[in-house]
């Protein structure tokens, strides 16, 4: 009854739905999510807010402060917003390059903002200009 309760607790966990961290104003949480919308797939993460609680949490678990966003799957984090959308555009067999709003975003959004942040001082402008997240 044990190894049987056991395999239920591993499909359960096998399927637990990926817990996606983001900070409100955060121009890379908005690359991710504006793909995953596009893809047709947002429905399928549970979405947690950057607050001390969750910071605390991140922090616990990837041993350094957090950046965001950040995606928890299957046990495992991923930190770096390309390799959330690489890995979901090959699990899912999308084309990057046909995606309409998120290349828009991504080529001419996404660089205004890092400019505007690189000239005005952003306290994370070496994070936002360097690709961090």
């Amino acid at each position: 009854l044990s190894s049987e309760s056991e395999r239920a607790s591993e499909r359960a966990s096998e399927m637990a739905t990926p817990v996606l961290y983001i900070k409100r104003g955060c121009p890379f949480c908005m690359k991710v999510m504006l793909f995953f919308a596009e893809i047709g797939i947002s429905d399928k993460f549970e979405i947690q807010y950057d607050t001390e609680e969750n910071r605390a949490m991140l922090e616990e678990q990837l041993g350094k402060a957090p950046t965001f966003p950040a995606l928890k799957r299957d046990d495992e984090f991923l930190t770096e917003s390309e390799d959330m959308i690489k890995l979901y555009a090959e699990e899912n067999g999308v084309d990057r390059e046909s995606l309409v709003a998120f290349n828009f975003y991504i080529s001419s959004i996404l660089p205004g903002y890092i400019r505007m942040v690189k000239h005005i001082g952003h306290p994370e402008a070496g994070k936002v200009i360097s690709g961090e997240n």
